[in-house]
């Protein structure tokens, strides 16, 4: 019997809020899961880390929606 993970709420909600935190897509996504266009490849620069800041706002959030029920 095939079982399917559960879904990881938090960490969905917590990329939602903080956009900065998003994977680009990469061109088998594109080509197999649609981007909209969006592609980068391998030898495209890294995302810019997010600031100190960021990070603990992140971690506020995430504390907050481990305080809430499923």
């Amino acid at each position: 019997m095939i079982t399917v993970p559960m879904p990881d709420y938090i960490s969905f909600l917590v990329e939602r809020r903080y956009k900065e935190l998003r994977q680009s897509p990469s061109r088998f996504a594109m080509k197999y899961g649609g981007t909209n266009g969006i592609v980068c490849d391998a030898d495209d620069e890294a995302p810019p880390a997010p600031s100190t800041e960021t990070l603990q706002g992140i971690a506020a959030y995430r504390q907050e929606l481990s305080k809430l029920p499923l």
